[in-house]
C-alpha cells in the first residue's frame, strides 16, 4: 500500500510542475500574439501615410539593431573578415 501512495505522490508533484511550466508559456504566447496583432494594425495605419519602402527599411533597421545589441550582450562579435561580409551581403540579396 505504501508503494501506491509513493506513486501517487510523485504523480501529483509532476502534475504540479507541468502546471507551473504552462503559466510562463501561456504568458509568452499571449505576448507574441499581442506583438503580432498590433504590428498588422500599425502597418495598416502606416501604409496610408508612409511609403512602404520607408516602413520596410525602418523595420529591418530596428530589427538589425536589436539583434546586434542582443548578440553583444551574449558575448558575440561581428565578423571582421571582408569575405565573410561579402558572403553575408550575397545571402541578404537572395
Amino acid at each position: 500500500m505504501s508503494r501506491e501512495n509513493a506513486a501517487t505522490t510523485s504523480e501529483v508533484s509532476t502534475g504540479d510542475n507541468a502546471h507551473l511550466n504552462l503559466v510562463p508559456e501561456v504568458g509568452l504566447l499571449t505576448a507574441l500574439s499581442l506583438i503580432w496583432g498590433s504590428s498588422f494594425t500599425l502597418i495598416k495605419l502606416a501604409i496610408e501615410t508612409i511609403p512602404p519602402l520607408a516602413v520596410t527599411s525602418a523595420r529591418v533597421g530596428i530589427a538589425a539593431l536589436l539583434l546586434v545589441l542582443i548578440a553583444r550582450m551574449l558575448g558575440f562579435t561581428l565578423p571582421r573578415e571582408p569575405p565573410i561580409w561579402a558572403a553575408l551581403f550575397v545571402q541578404g540579396l537572395l
